[in-house]
This record gives structure tokens, sequence and C-alpha cells, in this order.
């Protein structure tokens, strides 16, 4: 018999948040973490993609500040993305160019290859077009510090973009 982990998200804490910070926060934390423990490339596009959805929630909601965390972390889920599919394509687990015939698979002398240790990674498979790997691996080559600075000086360009839309008095149509 196995046992099987599970996990009960926000288990004994206030409605309202544990120690005065809100659940978004416990999220944001959560996401991070998932970031740094995920070892394959679909779990960085879906960790990727749900931030992304969060951040249209959050957008469509007027959640300014979620919708800032939701950027931050798809942000950095690209990152993570870029990382590993260097990685991968430096250990000959993804190739360069167009798409792969199926002979590339065989050694020179049509023979199969040595099976691998870990999978080839395949973009397509995993819902990645070329658009976002390029773009994924691009932003590996700035340093984690550049990279920190970036998102922070982002995020408070995005905010005062919004703080301004929102104080901008809306035109209602209505004949003048």
């Amino acid at each position: 018999m196995s046992v099987e982990q599970v996990a009960v998200l926000g288990a004994g804490m206030h409605p309202w948040g544990k120690w005065g910070r809100n659940f978004v926060e416990y999220g944001v934390v959560a996401a991070r973490a998932a970031l740094a423990e995920c070892r394959r490339v679909d779990e960085a596009k879906n960790i990727r993609d749900s931030a992304e959805a969060m951040r249209v929630y959050a957008r469509q909601a007027r959640d300014v500040e979620m919708e800032l965390d939701a950027w931050e972390i798809r942000t950095s889920a690209e990152r993570r993305l870029g990382e590993m599919l260097i990685a991968a394509r430096e250990a000959g687990q993804l190739r360069e160019g167009r798409n792969w015939p199926e002979q590339a698979d065989r050694n020179s002398n049509g023979s199969a290859p040595e099976p691998l240790e870990t999978p080839r990674v395949i973009l397509k498979e995993a819902g990645i077009d070329k658009k976002l790997s390029s773009a994924s691996q691009k932003v590996v080559s700035i340093s984690e510090q550049a990279f920190e600075a970036m998102v922070a000086r982002s995020r408070e360009q995005m905010a005062a973009a919004r703080d301004r839309r929102s104080r901008t008095p809306s035109h209602s149509g209505a004949g003048g």
C-alpha cells in the first residue's frame, strides 16, 4: 500500500489570512516554491499558463495587486522555462532547428541509438511555440540580479499606468 501526499490549502487558517497576510501572498509564495521545484518543461509551462489566466482574471476584477503578482509569476515561470530548455539542449534532449524526421532518431548506420536517461523535450507536445521558447531562453541571459531589478521596475511602471487609467474620467458616450 502506498501513501499519497495530500495538501489541504488553508486548513487551520483564519478566513482572512494568517498572521496579517492575505491568501494571495500565500499563493505567490507557493507559486515561487513550485517554480523552484519543477523539473519538467511542461510543469514550468503549466505554472506560466496558470499565472497568465490569473492575471487576466485579476485584470477583469480590477485587482491591480493580484494582476501584478500574476504577471511576476508568469515572467518568473518563463525564465525557469528558459533555463530548462537551455539545459535540455545542452544535454542533447532538445535539437536545434526545424522538425525532426523519424530517421533523426537513428544512428548513421541505421541502428537505434542508446536510450536516453531522460526523454527528449518536444516543444510542440508541451504546448510551447517557437516565440515562447525563444523569449524564455533570451530572458535567461539576464543576470538574476538584473532580472529582479527589471521585474521590480516593471511592477512599478505597470502599477503607475493602472493608477493613471483609473483616475482618468471615462466618457460614457452621451451626446455633448
